[in-house]
């Protein structure tokens, strides 16, 4: 084992922290005894004898000796945050090594951290002279259980975290499963029955979510559906069928792990057949594989609704494409149609200055010249040795041609002006509409938290 560990330890998963309980705080154990009927679950202070002897190195006391001996199976609850990450767990990391090493599970636990999720079952190894089996159980982000098995006591002591729903569920279901707790992989058909309950009440949620999409898009075969219809845009709706999915694809890969672990439970009795057993394990066996044979079951039918849930989803997406490609279309077309009236009105108007600017081009030479020749500064009427023109013609020049150039001037600065505030409405308008656009993808973004 450490070797395989020395392997599976390449790229392992980020740990969670740790808190900071000390010797004030409390243990959450559950004891089940060799009676069903006398099970118990309760929480030990720190400063008992019993967690005290499991928190010391000193070895065990005589409370814990006796505990050990009458009790079938001890399991550590843990508790997981998730608010904030990293993760944390409930528990110090002083006194959760010395619990994995007084349970065994030092090496179960650091295969936790090897993969997203997954089961592993490390037999014994007689040549060692070991009689623990000891196994993992575990989807990363949600729950782990991991366990160790004395086949010589037939007593089990593990250790699960979880979080709000996780853990009380898997609480719940030691309790109605107790009478199956000697079994060797109990811990494991736990988180196999509580998988089965995940994708239940997912598949459930995911069911309400595409439908209330199906009335609102009118994609759908059904005649009367008791669904709500979804609110929001056809955009937000597109993003809330894209976390469907996702969702759906988590769905399949939590029903894969849990056909791997009802294989390993499956297969166990077959493959450690001469492993010494409890005198009631011919009974545990059959109900465990009873378990399993309806949980697979369970687990089939499942998978086929994963598969008709995510091709649901499929055609959900590809309604709302076409459907917000019509909507822009429509749009465009409205737009198109509301120019064509300013355009025709456009032509016209230009049609007129062009007949405007020809006529004003015609008479702009005459119009010209006939002020001019009826200013003072000619004298038609004198004789031939005077000049017609008079000599004060040259203060026509010195106003014409300065102003002249101040009225180009002016009409230079108005356009750049004219220029620079249409540029600056275009920036805003852009800033606008980028601050919409972002803001509707963060209301897509918090509607399809699914």
């Amino acid at each position: 084992m450490e070797e395989l560990s020395a392997v599976l330890s390449a790229s392992p998963s980020p740990y969670p922290k740790f808190g900071s309980k000390d010797k004030s705080g409390y243990l959450d154990i559950s004891e089940i005894s060799h009676h069903p009927e006398a099970a118990e679950r309760r929480t030990i202070a720190t400063a008992d004898a019993i967690a005290r002897s499991l928190l010391s190195a000193e070895g065990p006391l005589e409370a814990t000796e006796s505990l050990r001996v009458s009790s079938k199976l001890r399991m550590l609850w843990v508790s997981l945050h998730k608010d904030a990450g990293p993760w944390q767990l409930d528990i110090s990391k002083n006194d959760l090594d010395v619990i994995l090493r007084a349970f065994n599970l030092v090496s179960a636990f650091e295969y936790i951290f090897t993969a997203p999720g997954g089961i592993l079952v490390m037999p014994r190894q007689p040549s060692k002279n070991e009689y623990t089996i000891t196994g993992c159980v575990f989807i990363l982000d949600f729950f782990a259980v991991c366990w160790s098995h004395d086949l010589r006591t037939h007593q089990t002591s593990g250790l699960c975290w979880g979080g709000k729903w996780g853990l009380p569920t898997m609480q719940e279901l030691l309790t109605h499963q107790m009478p199956l707790s000697s079994h060797p992989l109990f811990p494991a058909l736990l988180a196999a029955i509580m998988l089965g309950r995940i994708l239940d009440r997912n598949l459930n949620r995911e069911v309400q979510s595409i439908a209330e999409v199906e009335v609102r898009t009118e994609y759908h075969p059904w005649g009367n559906t008791q669904s709500g219809r979804a609110e929001g845009s056809f955009a937000s709706l597109s993003a809330r069928m894209s976390g469907c999915a996702s969702a759906i694809a988590g769905l399949e890969r939590i029903s894969r792990i849990l056909h791997v672990i009802l294989d390993s439970i499956a297969g166990y009795r077959t493959q450690h057949q001469h492993e010494p057993m409890a005198n009631d394990m011919d009974v545990v066996d059959t109900t465990v594989e009873e378990r399993v044979v309806l949980l697979k079951s369970r687990v089939h039918v499942q998978e086929l609704q994963i598969k008709f849930l995510s091709r649901r989803t499929e055609v959900q997406l590809t309604a709302l494409f076409n459907l917000i490609a019509q909507k822009e279309s429509r749009i465009s077309i409205a737009v198109a149609e509301d120019s064509r009236t300013p355009a025709s009105a456009s032509k016209e108007d230009s049609s007129a200055m062009k007949t405007l600017a020809a006529v004003t081009v015609l008479f702009l030479p005459g119009t010209f010249v006939a002020p001019l020749f009826a200013m003072p500064l000619f004298r038609w009427d004198v004789d031939a040795t005077s000049s017609i023109v008079s000599k004060h013609f040259w203060i026509y020049w010195a106003v014409m041609i300065p102003l002249t150039f101040a009225t180009v001037l002016a009409w230079i600065i108005w356009m750049r002006m004219t220029g620079l505030r249409h540029r600056a409405q275009d920036r805003i308008g852009r800033e606008s509409l980028l601050n919409e656009i972002d803001g509707a993808g963060a209301s897509m973004k918090g509607k399809s938290g699914v």
